[in-house]
This record gives C-alpha cells, sequence and structure tokens, in this order.
C-alpha cells in the first residue's frame, strides 16, 4: 500500500544513514456508511483493497509525532459530515503514532554513516545564464558529462544543479566539470 510505502521509505532511509529531521509513517483510513448516509457509520483503520473499494471514502494521511506531512482523501459519498471527518482525523492521528512507535522499535534514529550503497549528491547554483553550456546543443554536454561519470544530473531554471551519482568520486568528478564548465573566465 503507499502508506506502507511511506513507513517502509523512512525505515530504508534512516537504515541507509540519511540524516532525516523526523521519522514518517502513514496511515489509510476508510468509512463505511448506512443506506441512509450517517445514521450508522463506522471509520476503519489500515483498511484493505476490498474495503476500499466498498467503502466510502479512503483518507491517506502521513506525518510524524509533531504533525502532518501530507492529506489524501478520496470521496465516494456526497457530503461527509465535519463531525465525521473529526473523527477520521483524530483515529489517523491515534493509528500513526502507534505506527511510528512500531517503527521506532526496529529503528530509532539514522545510522551515523552514510550506506556506500547510497546514492552520493552534491548541489550547487550556477548563473542562469550558464545553463545552455552545461546542456550543450541538443543536450549533448549534460549527457557527456554524465556519461563519464556514470552520473544523473538535473537543472533547474533558477540554476540549482543536483548531481547524483554511486560513488562519491564520480558525483565530485561530475561537480568539478560543471564547475569547470561555469565558472567566468578570469584574468
Amino acid at each position: 500500500s503507499s502508506m506502507a510505502s511511506t513507513c517502509g521509505s523512512t525505515l530504508a532511509l534512516m537504515d541507509a544513514g540519511v540524516p532525516i529531521k523526523e521519522m514518517i509513517a502513514g496511515v489509510a483510513m476508510g468509512l463505511i456508511v448506512s443506506d441512509d448516509k450517517f445514521s450508522k457509520y463506522k471509520i476503519l483503520t489500515d483498511l484493505s483493497g476490498e474495503e476500499d473499494k466498498g467503502g466510502f471514502l479512503d483518507f491517506k494521511m502521513a506525518g510524524s509525532k509533531n504533525g502532518v506531512t501530507s492529506i489524501q482523501c478520496d470521496m465516494k459519498v456526497q457530503g461527509v459530515p465535519m463531525k465525521v471527518l473529526y473523527e477520521v482525523i483524530e483515529q489517523s492521528q491515534e493509528a500513526r503514532l502507534f505506527i511510528l512507535e512500531e517503527m521506532e522499535k526496529t529503528i530509532s534514529k539514522p545510522k551515523d554513516a552514510v550506506s556506500k550503497y547510497a546514492p552520493k549528491m552534491m548541489r550547487l547554483v550556477i548563473d542562469k545564464a550558464k545553463i545552455g553550456i552545461i546542456i550543450g546543443s541538443g543536450g549533448k554536454t549534460i549527457k557527456e558529462i554524465q556519461e563519464q561519470t556514470d552520473s544523473e544530473i538535473f537543472i533547474e531554471e533558477d540554476g540549482t544543479v543536483v548531481i547524483s551519482a554511486e560513488s562519491e568520486e564520480m558525483a565530485k568528478k561530475a561537480f568539478d566539470i560543471v564547475v569547470g564548465l561555469s565558472k567566468d573566465v578570469e584574468v
């Protein structure tokens, strides 16, 4: 499920030594209502595929102990009373905090060192006017850099360049090439 992916991603990042600030967990909530709409209803925690398919609400909330990072909601019934939404949010928060406690039993903080298997990333900001030099005609220059250094290079419109490679050595090599191409010539 997407919420298991959220929890698993947090655990994987911590195990790889990525210095994340807080653990993030998520939980999917569902809702079953009576035929006369909300005279009777049941909020489901950690719903499965069948409950999602046959239910009236698919509500996902992810976050840390200190707050919510995202909410996604598919409503399959017109008009959910605020009282019910408050209950869904409260029940979701209780479940998320429980999941975070369980996750902490496995790993409670990121490992001290980044795993040798984790991709290495470097970031720099270049003059926006130099972006074309790095990309080259038809993307030729950036492709050559990526091939030479076995890296991936992403350039944003504001001049931010993010370089990702399997080894720190290759990331540094790509970084140095980008810096060399984007430097101003000085006497």
